[in-house]
């Protein structure tokens, strides 16, 4: 289903922290910071626009045919490179625990 905009309905559960959403301030997309949920059909999102300006606006399900999700969020990635971060730091990098015969190198 397409909404007026032309792109993809959004449903409330696309909302996600780094999704950039139109149709939640205007015609211009915005990046979600939070969101919390309140029951199973509403929703206030934390967001910040184009200029920095941060606010928050409380969504309900009938608000998702003006949503469109222009670039969904990932939760959790895990696709970094391995063979990157080389080897795995000392335990006593910190200076913890005082007793240097129990880090492990």
């Amino acid at each position: 289903m397409a909404n007026q905009a032309g792109g993809a309905v959004a449903r409330l559960e696309d909302l996600t922290p780094g999704a950039y959403v139109r149709g939640v301030a205007g015609p211009h997309a915005v990046t979600v910071v939070d969101v919390s949920w309140g029951g199973s059909n509403a929703v206030t999102i934390t967001y910040r626009d184009g200029s920095g300006h941060v606010a928050q606006r409380l969504l309900y399900r009938d608000h998702e045919p003006s949503l469109t999700v222009d670039q969904p969020s990932r939760a959790y990635a895990f696709d970094g490179d391995a063979q990157l971060s080389g080897s795995p730091p000392s335990r006593c990098a910190s200076g913890w625990p005082p007793d240097s015969t129990r880090c492990s190198r």
